[in-house]
C-alpha cells in the first residue's frame, strides 16, 4: 500500500471490504494508540485489549465513517471513550506504577522541567499516582499531547472543547506536576542532586 494513501482513503477501502487497507490503518496507528491506552491503564495487557477494541470499533464503523475531522482525532476519541469506560468499571485505588521512563518521557514531551528531578526508581509509583490523580480532562489532554502527539486543536476536537480550554487544561496539569515534583525534591533533596 502506498505510504501516501490517506487514512480517509484507507477507511473508504475498508468500508468496501479491502482488508489489507484496514491492516495498513492498524499498522499506522497501533503503537500510538497502545501507548496512549497503556498510560491510561498502567497495564500492558489491558492496554492491548483496549487497543484491539478500538480497532474492532474502527472496522465496524468503516461504512459510516465520514472524514469531517482528522482521522487521528476520530480514532483517539474512540480510544479516550474506551479508556474512560475502562477506568469507571475497573479503577482500583491502588494504582499500578507506570514505567518511570515513560512518565519522564511524557513530562519531557510536555516541556515539564521536573522530569529531570524525578530520576529515582522508587518515585515511580508517586509519579503514576500524581498523574492518575489529575482531573480526567487534564489527564486526557496530557496523554493525548504526549502519546497521541496531537496539536491543541486536535485535542480540543477529541475533548469536545476549545483550543483555549486545552491550553488551560495542559497548563494546570503541568503546574500540578511541577508542584508535586517540588514537594518530592523538598522531601528528598538527594533526588535533585542524583539527577543532575
Amino acid at each position: 500500500m502506498d505510504a501516501e494513501t490517506s487514512d480517509a482513503e484507507l477507511m473508504q477501502r475498508t468500508a468496501d471490504g479491502d482488508e489489507p487497507a484496514f491492516r495498513e490503518l492498524v499498522d499506522r496507528w497501533r503503537n500510538r494508540i497502545a501507548r496512549f491506552l497503556h498510560f491510561c491503564t498502567s497495564n500492558a495487557h489491558d492496554a492491548e485489549e483496549l487497543a484491539q477494541d478500538v480497532f474492532v470499533r474502527v472496522h465496524g464503523a468503516a461504512a459510516r465513517y465520514t472524514p469531517t475531522a482528522k482521522f487521528s482525532t476520530w480514532l483517539f476519541t474512540i480510544a479516550r471513550n474506551l479508556c474512560r469506560n475502562w477506568r469507571r468499571s475497573r479503577w482500583r485505588h491502588d494504582v499500578q506504577p507506570v514505567p518511570l521512563d515513560e512518565v519522564a518521557e511524557t513530562l519531557a514531551a510536555m516541556d515539564a522541567s521536573p522530569a529531570a528531578a524525578l530520576g529515582k526508581a522508587e518515585q515511580q509509583h508517586l509519579i503514576a499516582r500524581a498523574i492518575s490523580e489529575l482531573p480526567e480532562r487534564q489527564r486526557a489532554a496530557l496523554t493525548l499531547r504526549a502519546y497521541g502527539a496531537m496539536s491543541y486543536d486536535e485535542i480540543a476536537a477529541v475533548l469536545g472543547t476549545s483550543r483555549s480550554a486545552v491550553e488551560t487544561l495542559l497548563f494546570r496539569a503541568r503546574e500540578t506536576m511541577r508542584r508535586k515534583a517540588a514537594a518530592w525534591r523538598e522531601k528528598d533533596p538527594d533526588s535533585s542532586a542524583s539527577s543532575s
